[in-house]
């Protein structure tokens, strides 16, 4: 019974978060109602006071997305005009394929009108124009507040985009004498929507799993009970804290701490707590925005789920060494891939955002794996040895 009953006490604490209600980490829902309180700490960029004319002068650009959706929502906040509420007219420029240019075929950028002293109330209209002025799409909605701010959004097919692909975008003014937000530069942006996952059959695979695993230790079919207890806790795992409480807490830890880390070398981040996880980095090299997200991977917690799922199931550990051991190794890997989001941030600061992917998919991973390795030696490959060694000295 002892050879799994951590994991049976860990899934007892997981059903337990599956049935707990979303928690002030989660992001707040954004709608597109004409009500601005979804927008509170959501990711955002803020404009000084007096640099843009009167009436086009840039408060705030927030944007988000939620969670299981395919849409870009979009918040334009402006100074109080002077001369009245006077007509909003705004264009926002996309770089659909992310290399800086905004000219491109596949490049687009929206135009936005709010007219508030007009028939229409609060409603703006938004077309979408490829970057040569050639119209795409038009719609209106009401999203209003005031005439000194508005919402809409744009869905992945509206933009022709697939949810992972990176974008850069900025807002501007029309005619020369408009504002900017930012001011120089732009924002890049990975609009990835999290997705939770279904808890009817996350419930049923737990089930499934425990009387499989059962079955095996019965029969003391110790390689399958390896196998299917190491590798299906650690996949139930990660689905049912996909979207929780936890991972929402943990990517929202994440954050501060990169953002005090960074603060200590002068980086200049932002992060928001109705958006976990995300840090909004800025680039010297290039005085640029770039939005580096903290998610289930890069938090970490994917391969704890994996590393607790090893350690549950290794033969040749007592309970009270898999407790220890599983403590210490959450931690190691918490702070390994602080360290892997650190040498990131350092790359694109040393080379501009042009070395993101490298820094990412390249370097940063090959610092991980290598920390990871060495992690792995020591809990399993060492001890593994150690225990094969003393079998043939007693043989």
């Amino acid at each position: 019974m002892s050879r799994y009953k951590l994991p049976v006490i860990a899934f007892l604490c997981v059903l337990f978060n599956l049935c707990a209600p979303a928690s002030a980490w989660a992001a707040s829902v954004i709608q597109v109602d004409g009500s601005f309180a979804d927008w509170n700490d959501q990711i955002s960029l803020s404009d000084g006071f007096g640099d843009g004319p009167d009436g086009g002068d840039f408060k705030t650009l927030a944007w988000g997305t939620n969670l299981n959706e395919q849409e870009l929502y979009f918040m334009i906040e402006r100074f109080t005009p002077k001369s009245g509420l006077t007509p909003m007219v705004y264009r926002l420029f996309f770089d659909m394929n992310n290399n800086g240019s905004y000219e491109d075929k596949i490049d687009k950028f929206a135009e936005l009108q709010y007219n508030p002293s007009s028939s229409e109330g609060d409603k703006v209209s938004l077309k979408i124009f490829s970057s040569s002025g050639k119209l795409l799409y038009e719609k209106n909605g009401v999203c209003g507040d005031g005439g000194l701010k508005f919402e809409f959004a744009l869905t992945v097919d509206e933009l022709q985009i697939i949810p992972p692909q990176p974008i850069r975008f900025y807002l501007s003014g029309i005619g020369g004498a408009g504002d900017r937000l930012p001011g120089r530069g732009d924002v890049m942006w990975v609009p990835f929507p999290g997705k939770g996952g279904n808890k009817i059959w996350i419930v049923a695979g737990i089930i499934v799993w425990l009387v499989i695993t059962a079955f095996f230790l019965k029969h003391r079919i110790w390689l399958f009970y390896f196998i299917w207890g190491a590798v299906g806790f650690s996949i139930l795992l990660i689905m049912t804290l996909r979207g929780s409480p936890v991972e929402f807490f943990m990517e929202h830890l994440s954050g501060l701490i990169l953002q005090s880390i960074l603060r200590l070398l002068n980086i200049i981040t932002l992060v928001y707590n109705d958006s976990p996880g995300t840090l909004l980095v800025l680039s010297r090299v290039d005085n640029t925005w770039t939005t580096m997200g903290v998610d289930i991977e890069t938090s970490g917690l994917l391969e704890m789920c994996i590393f607790l799922g090893l350690i549950f199931f290794y033969p040749g550990y007592t309970t009270k060494m898999r407790t220890g051991y599983s403590l210490l190794g959450v931690i190691l890997i918490y702070f390994i891939n602080i360290v892997r989001m650190l040498t990131v941030i350092f790359i694109v600061q040393l080379g501009g955002r042009d070395y993101l992917f490298f820094a990412h998919s390249v370097l940063g991973r090959l610092v991980y794996f290598v920390l990871t390795i060495a992690l792995y030696w020591a809990f399993f490959t060492k001890p593994t040895l150690k225990m094969i060694w003393e079998q043939v000295q007693n043989a």
